[in-house]
Parts: structure tokens; sequence; C-alpha cells
């Protein structure tokens, strides 16, 4: 399990770099089915730590995405999931509790949503 402390963090992070709006970001993690309970967690985790919000702030680690039209596809994408039986390990539809509206670019942010 050493290995996947390091490693899953590694993943969650390349998929979500630039937001998922990169065609390199990552969009599915293969896991072997006799490791997927070990990875739920660290993967949950992960998601956990990035921090949603103005990409001014030190603190954030994740900004908005592009435009509404980009996050309605991801909306969009995250209910597919969900309706093909896909399980929620972290976020949802909708945006964060915790995301301001209101931001000096108007954009929309989007949940965390890893799901397997």
């Amino acid at each position: 399990m050493p290995i996947l402390k390091k490693a899953i963090p590694a993943a969650v992070q390349a998929c979500f770099m630039n937001n998922g709006q990169a065609c390199i970001s990552g969009s599915r993690l293969l896991v072997p089915e006799h490791k997927l309970e070990q990875v739920k967690p660290l993967v949950k985790a992960a998601v956990a730590a990035i921090k949603v919000g103005d990409p001014r702030n030190p603190d954030n680690t994740l900004g908005p995405l592009l435009n509404q039209k980009q996050f309605e596809r991801v909306q969009r994408y995250i209910q597919i999931g969900m309706d093909e039986g896909a399980e929620l390990i972290a976020g949802g539809v909708g945006k964060p509790e915790d995301s301001n509206p209101v931001t000096s670019s108007s954009r929309p942010y989007s949940r965390m949503s890893p799901i397997t």
C-alpha cells in the first residue's frame, strides 16, 4: 500500500490539472479490482485536499472552469456516470458549498467528482 499512498494523489492531481480542461488530463483511473477498496479512500482523501476557489488566493489549488458551457459539460458527465451506475466517491453535481459564485471572472466552480 505505500506505493498507492504516493501514486493515487499524483493520479488525482493529473486528473484535475488545468481543471481537467486539457486534452492531457486523465479521465480514468484503472485499478485492479482486488485493490479497489484500498484505492477509494485514497482518492477521496486526495480530492478532499484540493481547495477550490479564486486562483489568486494562494491557499486554493484549483480555480474555476473556463465558462458556463464547460461547467455544464462537467455536470453532464458527472450525471451520466451516476445514471450509468458509477459509485460517487466525492463531490457530485452542482457547485461546492463553500464556493463564492461571484468572482472577478464570474466563472463557475464545479465539485470534484471522482466516480468508480
